[in-house]
């Protein structure tokens, strides 16, 4: 009986041992996986390739990366400065951004040097869209979309909006030189007129 308990002794111990080695296996894992996570959170600091300063080109823009310019203080100081001068209602309409004019006019980045849309609350008939084109040619481009872009307003407000679709029936696209306009409210003409003396 004593050979028979020291047997299964033994064999107990033989199956602990061998349970052991996966567990402390295990374990070993655990702390490996714990100790690479506890390395140091900062980032790595820049290298000098990462923080240099592009360089200036004068390749051409791709279509994909070309943008109007936003009517920021630095791009659209003055031009911004003779709307509010000529139009009184400047700053309370809405400013619309430079996607937006390209969406809404389908006039490309390329043709535009500056701009300032500016729009009433959408069913009034309030806009002001003054657009100054890079080149002649621009400007021809420009000058068309304004026309596509006053008809489609029309039709947009002909049965919705009658008030609205009269100010716009009576807006008209003007150019002088490079700065294309169109202004549509009560007293868009003086306003157009006040706007291109300037000029």
């Amino acid at each position: 009986m004593d050979a028979r308990l020291r047997f299964r002794s033994g064999r107990i111990t033989e199956m602990v041992m061998q349970m052991k080695k996966p567990g402390i296996l295990l374990v070993l894992l655990l702390v490996a996986v714990l100790l690479t996570g506890c390395g140091s959170s900062q980032p790595a600091a820049p290298t000098a390739k990462e923080t240099a300063v592009p360089e200036q080109t004068d390749a051409p823009v791709s279509p994909e990366t070309a943008r109007l310019p936003e009517a920021s203080e630095e791009t659209a100081g003055s031009l911004k400065a003779t709307v509010e001068a000529a139009v009184g209602d400047a700053a309370e309409l809405a400013p619309f951004t430079a996607d937006e004019l390209t969406d809404m006019t389908g006039i490309v980045p390329e043709d535009v040097a500056d701009f300032v849309f500016l729009q009433g609350n959408g069913m009034d008939g309030r806009e002001i869209l003054v657009i100054r084109a890079k080149d002649e040619a621009s400007a021809d481009r420009v000058a068309s979309g304004l026309e596509k872009y006053l008809e489609r307003r029309k039709k947009e407000h002909r049965d919705y909006a009658p008030d609205a679709y009269k100010l716009l029936t009576d807006a008209k696209v003007e150019r002088k030189g490079l700065l294309l306009a169109v202004i549509s409210g009560k007293n868009a003409a003086a306003e157009l007129s006040a706007l291109l003396s300037g000029e």
